[in-house]
């Protein structure tokens, strides 16, 4: 990773990356960990160029992939073993 990455999580098993276009926001988590496990976001807010201000993520449902759900904040987000998520910025 480099020396400050847009986002990260709180579980060196569980990697963040972001992705912009224009002014749309995805975050693509996925787990290494062998167990499920919840994590926190840590969005370097000025890299990305957002406020933490009423922020929310929402995963758009995806057959085959990931059920559609809201997260609010950069609270919990449970991510199963060798799984992760798609969040949209909102």
């Amino acid at each position: 990773m480099g020396k400050n990455p847009a986002v990260t999580t709180d579980n060196d098993k569980v990697l963040a990356t972001a992705y912009r276009n224009g002014h749309k926001l995805l975050i693509a988590l996925a787990s290494w960990d062998t167990a499920a496990t919840t994590v926190h976001l840590k969005l370097n807010w000025e890299k990305l160029g957002i406020s933490a201000e009423q922020i929310s993520f929402v995963a758009r449902d995806i057959k085959d992939f990931q059920p559609g759900k809201a997260f609010k904040g950069t609270g919990a987000i449970e991510v199963k073993p060798g799984k992760g998520w798609l969040l949209e910025v909102q």
